[in-house]
């Protein structure tokens, strides 16, 4: 089982406020380090209480019903959050 993460809405604000000229410059790079150092940051990331079943997405160059399938996967996984954790 996983817990939920979730960002805080201070990094919420910041990531918003801020994409194009502190975030979107990393994608655009591949840093993909980077942006896992970001996203890893206690300060910007929580973990809820709330546990899951991790199970993979399925990739559009794998299979071309990936997205029904990925939704049916999150639902599945996910149903379990009342509105206001959703």
């Amino acid at each position: 089982m996983s817990k939920l993460k979730y960002v805080t809405d201070v990094f919420l604000d910041d990531f918003k406020t801020n994409f194009k000229s502190k975030y979107l410059p990393l994608y655009m790079k591949g840093d993909k380090e980077k942006i896992r150092e970001i996203f890893s940051n206690s300060e910007n990331v929580l973990e809820s209480s709330f546990e899951f079943e991790y199970e993979e997405l399925v990739l559009e160059s794998v299979d071309s019903d990936a997205s029904i399938k990925n939704i049916q996967i999150i639902w599945e996984s996910l149903r379990g959050l009342s509105i206001t954790e959703a």
